[in-house]
């Protein structure tokens, strides 16, 4: 059972990551990553009280651009969260998107180095 767990896990990383962190497997990384924390943005916007003019965002799209604007640590400020979990969750987001640039930065610091 050990060794089958190894096996899952081992083509988890591969398929996800690469050894040597491809850049194709890096896109599908970050796409996967950018579509769970929309999709987490948009369950719990109002437990994070995702706020746009006053009132918690009401469309799939206001999920996208939030997670977005986050992600790439933009930061635009019009839709913003309310309460302390969600302004905790944010910050969390936004560190995980400074995160993926550095592994970003890394992956073509080394196709130049090579």
């Amino acid at each position: 059972m050990k060794m089958f767990t190894l096996l899952i896990m081992d083509w988890v990383y591969e398929v996800f990551f690469g050894y040597g962190m491809r850049l194709k497997n890096f896109i599908f990384t970050s796409l996967g990553l950018l579509i769970l924390l929309t999709a987490i943005n948009w369950f719990f916007r109002d437990s994070f009280k995702l706020m746009l003019d006053d009132k918690v965002i009401s469309s799939v799209a206001d999920a996208i651009y939030f997670s977005v604007i986050v992600v790439t640590t933009l930061g635009f400020g019009d839709i913003t969260p309310a309460t302390q979990i969600g302004k905790i969750f944010i910050a969390f987001e936004s560190l995980v998107g400074f995160v993926m640039f550095a592994v970003l930065t890394s992956i073509i610091f080394k196709r130049i180095a090579e």
